[in-house]
């Protein structure tokens, strides 16, 4: 239906936001480490269905479905409907509504979190389509009972019980370890049955180098649908799967440009699914109380064009929750530079989770300053305000905006050695032990956190 609409005519606004991911990890988090709390998960029935529209527009009754003696009647739509180009915008405006009128306030980092407070007790509610993520305090059922109940005159809700399944992530909670698992077994499982992945010999890595001779000669290697591919890799990389995020933006560079060598590279990144399809996210309980530390690092002008790529990690107590990979977006004279721009990328994500989590209205004592380990001592050097010479009084004032946040004490710059730099998997390929010791360390690997610097060990 959507493809018949004019827009301006009879659809304006489209857009609909969903859960940052990010949020959602950070719920998962809470929910592990604070004691006593409860996450549960709930749908709502034929949710676009629910919410009324503005514009004027008329459908034909599917067959079988005209009223008698009305044959060729046309219909004028009051509500949404599945198929229409408002029908996202229109939902998510009208649950918003709903939980306004029910006491809600929006969260000012992410406008598909809502937070009631009452009476000491807290919940917090995620939207993502038809998804209800409800997270809230021991004694904070009576809030989520008037809520829900509120929502059941609008709406038809489905209970789904304690969060188990959601979004494609599997999510396995153990009460005598205190650990949580986010994983997407299924999805790959899946995945690789759909693209008939075969059992080859196993992939250490999911990263191979991706040249500029790997462009397409033929012009049948543009048929190649990678596109699709990437997009369905991107969700894993995205959520449970930090290990491949790398190598799926490599090829996402080049999905404009398919060909035949590009494809060999994204089937690598399936082949080493293949022999992980059980990896995930494992959380720990936190020792301190929402501290946070990064990891940051930058490969100089590894890419295309000189360019530079910047990754970063951010934890959250023992539990990873943020992660990138990007190429720089220009092109750095130095590795001091890249080192510096990456720094300043992380720094820009720990301030939204630091807003994020004062914003919750939860914290009991104050953020301590984030503890960010950095593999460059110049850059180190340069965050004091110290050094400034020749070489580096270039540095666009975004390096001043790290320089300040440094001084207000909201992080604390560290050196650590490059073979312990765990950020280094997210700049460039790595030999097979090295790659591997830093996976099993952002998974959760026990066997492997001690080797690695935590809060209270800098």
């Amino acid at each position: 239906m959507g493809f018949t609409q004019i827009e301006g005519v009879d659809y304006f606004e489209t857009f609909a936001s969903v859960l940052v991911s990010n949020t959602f990890r950070i719920l998962l988090s809470l929910w592990n480490t604070t004691p006593d709390t409860h996450f549960e998960h709930f749908d709502i029935k034929s949710a676009f269905t629910n919410a009324p529209i503005k514009e004027e527009i008329y459908v034909r009754p599917p067959k079988g479905f005209e009223r008698p003696g009305h044959e060729g009647q046309i219909l004028k739509l009051k509500k949404a409907l599945y198929g229409t180009k408002q029908a996202a915008n229109a939902w998510q405006q009208f649950l918003k509504q709903n939980l306004i009128s029910a006491g809600a306030k929006i969260h000012p980092k992410d406008d598909c979190l809502y937070m009631f407070h009452e009476n000491g007790e807290w919940l917090f509610m995620g939207t993502h389509v038809d998804d209800l993520f409800v997270l809230f305090s021991p004694k904070g059922k009576p809030i989520r009972d008037r809520i829900i109940k509120k929502l059941g005159e609008k709406m038809t809700v489905e209970e789904k019980g304690e969060i188990s399944f959601a979004l494609d992530v599997c999510i396995q909670k153990n009460l005598r370890e205190k650990t949580l698992k986010i994983s997407q077994r299924d999805y790959i499982e899946n995945l690789l049955e759909e693209y008939q992945i075969q059992e080859e010999k196993e992939t250490p890595s999911p990263l191979r180098e991706l040249k500029e001779d790997d462009l397409p000669t033929k012009e049948e290697d543009k048929k190649v649908p990678v596109q699709s591919w990437i997009g369905k890799l991107w969700w894993l990389a995205l959520v449970s799967r930090p290990d491949i995020y790398t190598a799926v933006h490599k090829c996402a560079v080049w999905q404009n440009k398919p060909s035949k060598q590009l494809e060999k590279h994204i089937f690598h990144i399936f082949q080493y699914l293949k022999h992980t399809p059980e990896f995930g996210i494992m959380y720990q309980p936190c020792q301190q109380n929402f501290q946070l530390r990064a990891y940051c690092d930058s490969s100089f002008a590894s890419e295309p064009n000189s360019k530079s790529r910047l990754g970063y990690f951010i934890f959250l107590g023992e539990n990873l929750i943020s992660w990138k990979s990007m190429i720089e977006d220009r092109v750095m004279t130095s590795s001091t530079e890249a080192e510096c721009h990456a720094l300043y990328h992380a720094g820009k994500e720990d301030t939204w989770i630091r807003n994020f989590l004062l914003g919750l209205g939860i914290l009991k004592t104050p953020l301590q300053p984030t503890l960010v380990f950095e593999d460059n001592k110049s850059t180190i050097a340069l965050t004091t305000g110290g050094n400034h010479h020749k070489r580096s009084k270039h540095f666009a004032a975004e390096w001043d905006w790290v320089r300040q946040r440094v001084e207000e004490k909201q992080f604390i710059v560290s050196y650590l050695e490059t073979t312990k730099q765990t950020a280094d998997m997210l700049t460039k390929s790595l030999p097979r032990d090295s790659f591997q010791k830093h996976r099993d360390f952002l998974l959760g690997c026990r066997e492997v956190q001690n080797i690695f610097p935590r809060a209270g060990r800098h």
